[in-house]
């Protein structure tokens, strides 16, 4: 997923997380917020966030930052990937 993301592949990105075995963890949720936030599809990227905050009600943008940067993704990957967040209308 991150590296299609980050190649700009938004659809390929979007495929790998829909091919994840385990849909309902919050690994593979926060993901789709980010694909489908770079697809326009504002509804659905909102609708796995909300799904984020059913399995971790402190859920955030903010959590999202930290949780890239617990997994050592370079900052200016972790700016690019919030913004995804902030265009589906959640920023830090």
């Amino acid at each position: 997923h991150y590296d299609f993301f980050r190649k700009g592949e938004f659809q390929q990105a979007l495929n790998i997380v829909r091919s994840h075995p385990q849909q309902d963890i919050l690994h593979t949720q926060w993901k789709y917020v980010a694909a489908y936030a770079e697809l326009g599809q504002l509804d659905k990227a909102r609708e796995h966030f909300k799904k984020c905050v059913e399995v971790d009600p402190t859920w955030s943008a903010a959590r999202m930052r930290q949780e890239l940067q617990l997994w050592n993704f370079p900052e200016p990957f972790i700016k690019r990937y919030l913004q995804s967040y902030a265009k589906a209308g959640y920023v830090e």
